[in-house]
Formats: structure tokens, C-alpha cells, sequence
């Protein structure tokens, strides 16, 4: 009879290979106007995410702030893909000021098993739709009502601090 080997998932063999299954699911996070205005780099575990000023459209994001909120998107879904690959991201943002398009630097830190969170948010990924209408409560896209809502969890983030502005039913200004 054979030895039994130890059963590991979602581990792959080398951190290369979480590098690379970590960027692959962030290019897929949402931007405006599906521009994709980041590129990624790697060497050994870090990661590091550069705004691409080309991919920047002029004339809807003149100073560019719309192409550093997408950015801040796949930085987020950099973050989701490595805790779900089992790592603490390790993040330095802005690393160097004198180069403004070096948005962060991102290392896979220590091993930490995903949690529930970290599975249930990685699994949505390759889901992302666009959706180009309004929401309302009661809409079926829009939290319902008194419900908390998955945002108010992202304080737990290193820099972060939960606050409330608003209750999910208090419409925006117009």
C-alpha cells in the first residue's frame, strides 16, 4: 500500500505561481469605461501597479482622477486574489514620490489561511458584469433596506477605519 500523501489545496509550488494567479485575477476588476488604465509587474513576490496614463481618457478624466479610482479597484482585487491564495498582502502605497504612476507596491507577506470573506469575494471576480442603469431600493440589485452591507467591512483593511455616512435607503443628491 502507498503512503498517504498530505492533502494541500489551493497551494501552488512556488510564490511565482501565486504572483501570477494573483494578477491575472486582478485585470479583471471593473474600470471606468472598461479602460484597464494599470499595468503589473512582478519581481519574486512583489507586485507592483503603475497607472497607465495612455489608457487615461482625456476627455471624460481630464485629471486623471477617474483612471487612479480604477487603479484603486484592481489594487483591491490584487488584495482579494493573494489573502484567498493563503497570503497576507503587504502593501506600500505611493511607494515614491517622484513617480507619480507607481501607485503601490504589493508583496505577498506571511501565510494566513483565506476566510470565509476572503473565498466568498475571490469567487466573484470573473463574475463582474458591468451595469449601466440606475439603482433603487427595492430593485433587486440594491441592498435591501436596513441590511448591512459587505462595504462597511472593507475598514477592517490596514489604513482604513469604518464609518457611516449613510444608511443603505438614503438616496444620493441628485
Amino acid at each position: 500500500m502507498e503512503p498517504t500523501r498530505p492533502r494541500v489545496r489551493n497551494v501552488s509550488e512556488t510564490p511565482a505561481e501565486d504572483v501570477r494567479r494573483a494578477v491575472e485575477a486582478a485585470v479583471w476588476a471593473p474600470s471606468v469605461h472598461n479602460t484597464q488604465p494599470w499595468i503589473f509587474s512582478h519581481r519574486g513576490s512583489r507586485i507592483t501597479l503603475r497607472a497607465d496614463p495612455d489608457r487615461r481618457l482625456g476627455v471624460a478624466d481630464p485629471t486623471g482622477r477617474e483612471m487612479v479610482i480604477s487603479c484603486g479597484a484592481a489594487l483591491l482585487t490584487l488584495r482579494v486574489a493573494i489573502r484567498r491564495l493563503g497570503y497576507r498582502p503587504e502593501v506600500r502605497l505611493l511607494p515614491d514620490p517622484d513617480r507619480p504612476n507607481l501607485l503601490a507596491d504589493v508583496i505577498l507577506g506571511a501565510r494566513i489561511p483565506p476566510d470565509g470573506d476572503d473565498r466568498r469575494l475571490y469567487d466573484q471576480i470573473r463574475r463582474r458584469r458591468t451595469h449601466r442603469g440606475g439603482f433603487a431600493p427595492g430593485d433587486g440589485v440594491s441592498p435591501p433596506c436596513g441590511r448591512s452591507c459587505g462595504w462597511r467591512r472593507s475598514g477592517r483593511a490596514p489604513g482604513c477605519r469604518p464609518s457611516r455616512t449613510r444608511t443603505p435607503c438614503t438616496p444620493w443628491p441628485r
